[in-house]
């Protein structure tokens, strides 16, 4: 289905004249990931400072975003993010040659959950191959090799093209598609940016990549967290002098079984808490019946004192700095409401998704049920508190962050040094 999608799509933009100028430098951009940023800009949120600092560095590059977006966003990409489908030709869907075998049981031992099929990710090898061939990038840069991607990583190591992968969320022992697990035979891009040493660490334990691969730079995407201090209008909203509890939701169905009584315990708390409103802001997974879902579970513990958004409605962003405190499990908002100086009550109801690095902070505040959620919240608002959580902020970003504030400058640094030693 993936593969004829995409053939309708190439079809459907065939009337539109579009080439991809050659470039040094290549970004496989993720649908998920294109969206408005703090800054405003239409842009992939994993690459747009890193994308930044090359033209000021005044170093070509270009994106090819992958299938998976609504091709009536098209119009609001940049000229240089092009979609895929805009570079295929009638020919690439033809003469295809075989992925080693190796190569898919590679993939598919690490990958048992995923639903790509081997002959999707034979057809994106092929494509691959004939598009890189045509463009000849010098660096690929791309935010997660696996799923599709790993198909084009393959396909960049046979044309002799440089991989680097960055980092695009938190990593542990669980997470799926880093690690070995006894299987030898996966590729791994040529180099991986990590958000600091502890990750690199993290990574090594039988992981995908060597020592040499890993380099310790930081995160891009968090540099303007430092100084980041936009709020939304809450008046809009109907609330009045109330303090804000923020949480950005999670599917119930990534939550392994802790779902449901996570949002009961919100819910179930809610009337305690008389002098705080919570804003809710949902996943972009999530469709209008789970905020049915939210609604009804509100209604039978009589919470009022909410406000339901659409993931579209409000910044991520702005939503954390409105915030006095921020609920969730474990999830990358979590990261970056610390960075920007909110404390975080993780909810630790049952066995789910590991709490690191939260686990790390002294100030950690965890909630099993809605009288620990209802205290947690409460002592993140006492000044005792808050001189211990700003301390511990600072251990986390030494041992999580590095560079934070300019590792986009470092990252290209390390961009022109590759591409020199490609030059000579």
């Amino acid at each position: 289905m993936k593969i004829f999608n995409l053939l309708l799509n190439t079809v459907s933009t065939k009337f539109r004249k579009y080439t991809l100028k050659q470039a040094d430098i290549l970004f496989l951009g993720d649908p998920n990931y294109i969206k408005k940023l703090h800054n405003k800009k239409i842009a992939s949120e994993y690459f747009e400072p890193i994308q930044d600092e090359l033209t000021k560095s005044k170093i070509s590059h270009n994106e090819i975003i992958f299938p998976g977006h609504k091709m009536s966003d098209i119009k609001k990409l940049n000229s240089k993010q092009v979609p895929l489908e805009y570079l295929i030709t009638g020919q690439d869907f033809f003469k295809f040659s075989s992925l080693d075998k190796k190569e898919f049981k590679a993939y598919l031992s690490l990958f048992q959950y995923s639903k790509i099929h081997k002959y999707t990710l034979n057809f994106f090898y092929n494509l691959g191959k004939k598009i890189l061939s045509r463009i000849k990038p010098k660096i690929i840069i791309l935010a997660c090799s696996y799923t599709l991607k790993y198909s084009w990583v393959l396909a960049a190591k046979e044309l002799g093209i440089t991989t680097i992968e960055v980092q695009h969320g938190n990593i542990n022992s669980d997470s799926k598609g880093y690690f070995k697990k006894g299987n030898k035979n996966y590729q791994a891009p040529d180099y991986f940016i990590s958000f600091s040493d502890t990750d690199k660490m993290t990574l090594l334990k039988d992981g995908i990549f060597t020592s040499n691969q890993i380099v310790s730079l930081g995160s891009p995407r968090y540099d303007f967290l430092n100084s980041y201090n936009k709020r939304i209008d809450v008046s809009r909203y109907g609330i009045q002098n109330k303090k804000i509890i923020f949480w950005p939701t999670q599917p119930i169905r990534f939550l392994n079984g802790e779902g449901e009584k996570i949002i009961n315990c919100v819910f179930k708390s809610l009337p305690k808490l008389t002098g705080y409103h919570l804003i809710i802001k949902m996943h972009p997974k999530e469709t209008d019946l789970d905020q049915q879902f939210y609604k009804k579970i509100a209604k039978i513990h009589n919470a009022q004192n909410f406000t339901l958004l659409s993931h579209d409605d409000e910044l991520t962003y702005d939503c954390i700095s409105t915030s006095s405190v921020v609920i969730l499990k474990n999830t990358t908002v979590g990261i970056e409401s610390i960075l920007m100086g909110k404390p975080v009550i993780n909810f630790n109801i049952s066995k789910g998704l590991p709490l690191t690095p939260f686990n790390d902070l002294k100030s950690k505040l965890l909630a099993k049920n809605s009288s620990q959620l209802e205290a947690a919240i409460k002592l993140s608002q006492k000044n005792s508190y808050k001189k211990v959580f700003l301390e511990e902020r600072f251990k986390f970003i030494n041992k999580y962050f590095t560079n934070l504030g300019n590792s986009s400058e470092k990252i290209v640094m390390f961009i022109e040094e590759k591409l020199n030693k490609l030059n000579q």
